[in-house]
């Protein structure tokens, strides 16, 4: 059999919100996978709770467009928001 090994969902998130130009990527993103992680761990297993790379991918997308469109406010408010509105 083959086995694959699980996406390293830190390290992907950092690299996402290094591209969208935060600066604090790297503790934005081990605080947000946390989160994720606990969401994904205690939230009922149905379909619409869907805590993946998609997910992820959705949340760095709407964090990005935060920090274009808000530059000045703190980055950590940012992620929360973008978490809360995806």
């Amino acid at each position: 059999g083959v086995s694959m090994p699980a996406p390293d969902r830190r390290f992907i998130l950092c690299a996402l919100l290094v591209a969208a130009g935060y600066e604090d990527s790297e503790g934005l993103s081990a605080r947000a996978n946390v989160l994720l992680s606990l969401c994904e761990q205690q939230l009922s297993p149905q379909a619409h709770y869907d805590f993946g790379l998609p997910n992820l991918h959705a949340v760095a997308g709407a964090a990005g467009y935060s920090k274009r469109t808000r530059p000045s406010d703190p980055e950590a408010d940012l992620i929360a928001q973008s978490i809360r509105s995806v």
